[in-house]
């Protein structure tokens, strides 16, 4: 609209337009069906990307940067630099069934770095919250336990409170537990026993219980912070970890503080000997013990690790958030890919061959060592529809470390492979193309072989290809021979320099051409293909010189014994035929036979052949089907 009149400004094809707003004269926002987004600047609009493919019905903005747009299936879309920092889910009402004490409240979660957890609680005695409930306790941040102090209640409400300092992240709550009428005000986190009647127990606020073989007891704790995991190497020696980075030592007498080099909670201890151990936690924190002190180690990891177990010096493994492991082969640590990428709360290295998983969701891994370190994959045969020149291959991988991904080729003329295929190339490792060494034929066959060295990681192929062209070839003047190969015309040595008629391809490897004789011969040709060494005798293979023939034919009878002549005719003229025959007699006694070769005028030449054949000049490749006993062929001779 113009003020006077609507005009169609912009056809934008076949998309569907459901909502348009204008910020301003120079700004808009056009959605659409399939989730199509268009702005104006002007004088223009221009597509921009969409986060979605749901049909757009309305769109509205309150600044410049800062809408909103809704669709189908309850897609909600917004554009801006702004993000939410932090929100809440508020639960539902649980009902304990009478009257509860609710004692503590834990959560599973994964939280990037910069993200956070809360959680709030409130009680009370009717179904629905109302003015008889208590307020919102103080924020719990221990997601691995924290006190929670709602009055006694029958029923418990909780509220959970995310945040972030990015933009590109947020934090994930699978799951929130809240006990009540706990016996005790404690929670125990971790155990280990150093013998059938020493046994040790760790928990919230630095709780620390020990069995003596009849009951479990208070003992006294050197820390008030959470612990979460305790190690026994004997009954005089063993650790604890727990929120915060604290450390405790026994020393076979009492528990005391040890120095810690983080300030992250630390989730799980293992020790090797009294020189050498493990603590892992949060935000990837992995520290190790030399006997003297604890120092914090490289490791790719960036998750909060839960679980470490240690097989020896050489070995050792550890799990966490979003399917985290990691196994240390003696130098580093390396991650491992697990089958199912969720939460693993503790690892078990019980041997080299047995080691075991276990996490959210009812997940159980286990990682055996009877497992393949290599494996091949064949594909079905491809029909290149025609014999082919096999170009290139390329597939699609993931290849992680520790892991290899070749590929290889054969190729054939036949729909099953057989003898005939070629066998298999050598192994090609570049995803993004390689070379096909196999040679030109119909049918291509790859194999894909994988290899590990470690259990739970394998290389994947997602998709492969394989290019090819066709095989052709092209015969013309003075013997040349021409090769289609890999998209380009090749040069072929050819046999002959005679003039090449015509050509056909029984397989890749197996083809004919037919020729010309000579130059000036009249009507001449020969057929190139399965090679006939040196010169042969008639009947077998021939070739006849085309020197000076020119008016009047003659036949030529090479006399056979018992049979009725071959008889072959040509044009001949004055010169000299070029024939050369042996004057032997016949094997059997009979008397010898001539042949005649009539000239212009001039007595007849004769010469002897001996044994029913005859050489005809200098070379030869004519099969004995073209000359058959008692034929006449046409003076065109087919050599």
């Amino acid at each position: 609209w113009n003020g006077t009149a609507w005009n169609l400004f912009v056809d934008t094809g076949t998309d569907t337009w459901t909502h348009v707003t204008m910020v301003s004269a120079t700004d808009g926002w056009v959605v659409g069906a399939g989730g199509v987004i268009r702005r104006w600047n002007g004088t223009a609009w221009n597509a921009v990307t969409s986060p979605t493919a749901s049909n757009l019905n309305a769109v509205s903005f309150v600044g410049a940067a800062d809408g909103w747009a809704v669709g189908a299936g309850g897609v909600i879309i917004k554009y801006g630099t702004s993000f939410f920092s932090s929100g809440t889910l508020l639960s539902a009402v649980f009902d304990a069934g009478v009257s509860a004490s609710w004692n503590f409240a834990a959560w599973s979660a994964d939280l990037p770095a910069t993200t956070g957890t809360t959680l709030a609680v409130r009680s009370g005695n009717t179904a629905s919250p109302d003015g008889s409930w208590t307020g919102w306790s103080a924020e719990a941040t221990n997601r691995f336990g924290s006190s929670v102090t709602a009055a006694n209640g029958r029923y418990l409400q909780y509220r959970l409170t995310l945040s972030t300092g990015n933009a590109a992240v947020t934090p994930f709550v699978d799951d929130v537990t809240v006990t009540a009428n706990a016996p005790g005000a404690f929670i125990l986190y971790g155990s280990d026993m150093a013998g059938y009647s020493d046994g040790w127990a760790v928990g919230t606020g630095g709780t620390i219980r020990r069995f003596d073989g009849l009951a479990w007891s208070s003992f006294a704790s050197p820390t008030g912070s959470d612990l979460y995991a305790v190690k026994m190497l004997s009954a005089t020696d063993g650790w604890a970890v727990g929120a915060g980075g604290v450390i405790v030592r026994w020393n076979g007498t009492a528990w005391a503080a040890a120095t810690s080099p983080t300030a992250n909670h630390l989730q799980s201890v293992k020790m090797i000997s009294a020189t050498d151990g493990w603590a892992v936690g949060n935000y990837g924190t992995v520290i190790r013990w030399n006997g003297s002190s604890w120092s914090t180690t490289s490791t790719p990891a960036t998750q909060t690790l839960l679980s470490v177990d240690v097989l020896s010096a050489s070995e050792a493994w550890m799990t966490g958030q979003a399917g985290a492991v990691y196994v240390w082969n003696g130098s580093s640590w390396t991650a491992s890919v697990p089958p199912v990428l969720k939460t693993l709360n503790a690892v078990t290295a019980y041997a080299a061959d047995e080691i075991w998983a276990v996490g959210a969701a009812g997940l159980i891994e286990g990682r055996r060592k009877q497992y393949p370190s290599s494996a091949n994959y064949v594909s079905a045969v491809v029909d290149g529809g025609s014999s082919m020149s096999w170009v290139s291959v390329d597939w699609t991988e993931v290849e992680p470390a520790n892991t290899v991904l070749t590929v290889a080729t054969r190729t054939g003329d036949t729909p099953a492979p057989d003898g005939s295929w070629s066998a298999w190339s050598a192994e090609l490792s570049t995803a993004a193309g390689s070379a096909i060494a196999s040679p030109p034929g119909r049918y291509i066959q790859y194999r894909a072989s994988f290899g590990t060295t470690l259990p739970f990681t394998t290389a994947k192929m997602l998709g492969a290809r394989v290019s090819g062209a066709p095989d052709y070839w092209a015969v013309g003047d003075a013997g040349r021979i021409l090769h289609y190969v890999n998209g380009v015309w090749v040069s072929v040595s050819s046999p002959t320099g005679n003039a090449l008629y015509g050509i056909s391809m029984v397989t890749a490897a197996d083809g004919w051409a037919a020729a010309s004789i000579a130059a000036n011969a009249v009507g001449r040709s020969a057929v190139l293909g399965p090679s006939c060494a040196g010169t042969a005798s008639v009947g077998v293979c021939s070739s006849i010189p085309a020197t000076n023939h020119s008016k009047t034919s003659g036949p030529f009878r090479p006399p056979t014994l018992g049979r009725r002549p071959i008889t072959a005719e040509f044009t001949v003229g004055t010169g000299r035929l070029g024939v050369s025959l042996p004057t032997t007699a016949f094997s059997n006694g009979n008397p010898s036979s001539s042949f005649r070769r009539r000239t212009d005028g001039s007595p007849a030449t004769t010469a002897r052949s001996g044994a029913g054949t005859a050489r005809l000049g200098t070379c030869s490749s004519t099969p004995a089907a073209k000359l058959g006993a008692g034929s006449r062929p046409s003076p065109r001779l087919t050599a």
